[in-house]
């Protein structure tokens, strides 16, 4: 379970590496361009069907599925043309790597594959992986969020790029960084009673243990 629970972050790391290895293959005259830019991607490929295995297979560990949440994609204004024009940013990007540009930019800097890598992990987690309040938390991105890691709870008024029907519900998280300490979520006003009445029990309980 550890391997499962560690994140998308190892599988990163790992790519990173992996091509920066591939990289240094071709720089020696090992193997050739073209190889070396089919082995990376095939690499990368391979990797993201585990990372996308990992998640699938750590959900089961979750615990039991209390509410199921609905994605950006249908709560937001915003989410799906941002997620066609990372798409199209995507294709351009390797196309004119691949065809236009002398230098074989995508070995050159491997930093560009591992990004290109998280963007589409990212259009993977928008377009597949559904989000739910567990009895153990909640399982978003991939990852599961204890109880016990949720400080507070709030449902501001404002409301922005929602579609009609819909209310922001933020979740402040225990963390000693600030980078990703609130969530920022879509909920189906139809649900809101039912997820008030769930964060209220185990929010509260979580701050008298804790």
């Amino acid at each position: 379970m550890g391997l499962f629970k560690r994140g998308d972050g190892l599988y990163i790391a790992i790519y990173f590496f992996a091509v920066m290895f591939v990289m240094g293959l071709q720089v020696y005259g090992v193997i050739p361009q073209n190889f070396a830019i089919a082995i990376s991607i095939t690499i990368g490929i391979i990797i993201l069907i585990l990372d996308v295995y990992r998640i699938e297979v750590f959900k089961r560990y979750t615990g039991k599925i209390l509410i199921q949440l609905e994605s950006d994609l249908k709560t937001s204004k915003v989410a799906l043309p941002l997620d066609i024009l990372i798409v199209a940013l995507i294709i351009t990007y390797v196309y004119f790597s691949l065809t236009k540009i002398p230098k074989l930019w995508l070995l050159e800097h491997p930093v560009n594959l591992v990004i290109l890598y998280r963007l589409i992990y990212e259009l993977y987690i928008d377009f597949f992986s559904k989000r739910f309040f567990m009895d153990k938390g909640l399982f978003i991105g991939g990852k599961l969020i204890k109880w016990n890691k949720m400080e507070s709870y709030d449902w501001p008024e404002k409301q922005v790029f929602l579609l009609k029907g819909y209310s922001r519900l933020l979740i402040k998280r225990k963390t000693k960084i600030m980078i990703g300490e609130e969530l920022n979520l879509k909920i189906n006003t139809s649900q809101i009673t039912e997820i008030d009445n769930l964060l209220r029990k185990n929010i509260s309980n979580s701050e008298i243990v804790g």
